[in-house]
């Protein structure tokens, strides 16, 4: 069972960025023996695609809804990646991504069932995936009947090392389908290629997101400025709110457009949301 995030939201929690995807639609799969995998899949370009795809993305989220297109052709309906960095000063950064169904992140964070979670503690602990089971979840029952409740059923978790200080975890579950030998054998592969790209590919698109919010040099007008403009605020209206007029505030737009690259005033809003320059929005 992943770590998670509330649904359709992004939730803050300390030393944790959270980001979620809607839940993913079952895609149509052809039988390959036991093996439910769409006939994608079973190409000889299927690597490569993988490798191409997922190194095309610019941003972590992007990253991520990129592999999981990979993980339903392989005949999981949900799917999640969490990414965990150890600071040179010790401390832990985590960032979670998943497609879960609604509802089953906010019950997990509110439950505290990270805590106890036996396939991230697995993972974390050894190079092989974790098969989610009865016996996996012995000591953590009451975690492994919600998971159930809400069609977490069938999953897999397959970790990734990068170096000492970079983690990685891919879940992926379906409803129903139990996984058999046959179809074990012909994942873990496929499955390992996936984690491995998302895993390299997330550490350097939020590297170079951390460069671009490095580079970016925003006042602390054109933060308050660019907050208002992100609540859909008019330059008229910014400017009685904060006591300014409507040319300095336009004249602060221009400037922030100009450092964020933007086309527009909202383009550059949602850009400096991005970076995490404002905040709140």
């Amino acid at each position: 069972m992943p770590l998670a995030a509330p649904h359709a939201e992004l939730a803050l929690i300390p030393n944790r960025s959270w980001f979620c995807l809607d839940g993913a639609t079952q895609t149509s799969h052809h039988g390959l023996g036991t093996v439910m995998a769409d006939s994608s899949a079973t190409s000889d370009t299927w690597w490569p695609d993988v490798f191409q795809s997922l190194r095309a993305a610019s941003t972590p989220g992007e990253v991520f809804a990129r592999g999981r297109t990979f993980t339903e052709q392989l005949g999981f309906s949900f799917c999640s990646f969490g990414l965990r960095h150890l600071s040179a000063f010790g401390q832990e950064q985590d960032a979670i991504f998943d497609s879960y169904p609604r509802g089953w992140m906010k019950h997990y964070i509110a439950r505290d069932y990270i805590r106890i979670d036996p396939t991230v503690a697995l993972g974390a602990q050894r190079d092989s995936p974790v098969r989610w089971s009865d016996r996996v979840f012995a000591e953590a029952t009451e975690l492994w009947a919600d998971a159930r409740s809400v069609g977490l059923r069938v999953g897999i978790a397959t970790p990734s090392w990068g170096n000492a200080r970079y983690f990685g975890l891919l879940s992926v579950a379906r409803e129903t389908t139990a996984l058999s030998e046959a179809e074990l054998t012909w994942l873990r592969p496929r499955l390992r290629w996936i984690a491995d790209n998302m895993r390299g590919c997330i550490q350097v698109a939020t590297a170079n997101e951390r460069t671009a919010k490095q580079q970016v040099r925003l006042s602390a007008r054109e933060r308050e400025v660019l907050t208002w403009t992100a609540q859909g605020k008019t330059s008229w209206e910014i400017g009685q709110i904060i006591g300014i007029s409507e040319n300095t505030v336009n004249f602060h737009i221009k400037n922030t457009i100009r450092k964020l690259d933007a086309q527009n005033k909202v383009h550059a809003a949602a850009r400096a949301v991005h970076l995490g320059l404002l905040a709140s929005s």
